[in-house]
């Protein structure tokens, strides 16, 4: 199963770090990335985008249906954009699922995510970007998720099939 996954939040927030599973030192997204994750039979193809206003008209391109959309945010300020993002995502987008992310160790903003995900029916994981362990763990739930969902009637567009390149430049401004 090939799901298309779009990994959206603000600058800095640890979106890279968590899909790379490795946070040595920052190295800002310019545009947008392409990496694929594999657990058991699902292949996701994610697309990192960067979170810096100047590329927003580069990272709607990649919006599409019965996609997989993942939040990713770190504290009150960063939460905060997460609903305009939604709001943006469910007028153009139809048929997608929702994850959202927390990257950090606080409990309060933890616990806001938490029920942000309740609300808008969103899986929701915390998860520090700085544990390999933890971000392995968080997505393999993820590729769970899709799994239970895709049972559920969740349809998912047939792409073809990837390989196990983990990382491929996509985009450059």
């Amino acid at each position: 199963m090939n799901i298309r996954t779009l990994v959206l939040g603000e600058s800095y927030t640890g979106k890279t770090s968590f899909i790379r599973r490795k946070a040595t030192r920052y190295v800002p997204t310019i545009g947008v990335d392409y990496s694929v994750y594999t657990f058991n039979d699902i292949h996701l193809r994610i697309w990192d985008t960067a979170g810096h206003d100047r590329f927003k008209q580069v990272v709607q391109n990649f919006y599409a249906d019965n996609m997989l959309i993942i939040f990713v945010y770190r504290d009150k300020e960063t939460f905060a954009k997460i609903e305009s993002y939604r709001r943006e995502i469910k007028e153009k987008v139809k048929n997608c699922k929702y994850v959202l992310i927390y990257n950090g160790n606080d409990e309060k903003d933890a616990l806001a995510g938490e029920v942000y995900g309740i609300m808008y029916n969103m899986a929701f994981f915390p998860c520090e970007a700085t544990d390999a362990a933890q971000c392995s763990w968080t997505w393999n739930r993820i590729c769970e998720y899709c799994r239970l969902e895709s049972k559920q009637g969740w349809v998912i567009k047939s792409e073809t099939p990837v390989s196990n390149n983990s990382w491929r430049y996509c985009w450059w401004i």
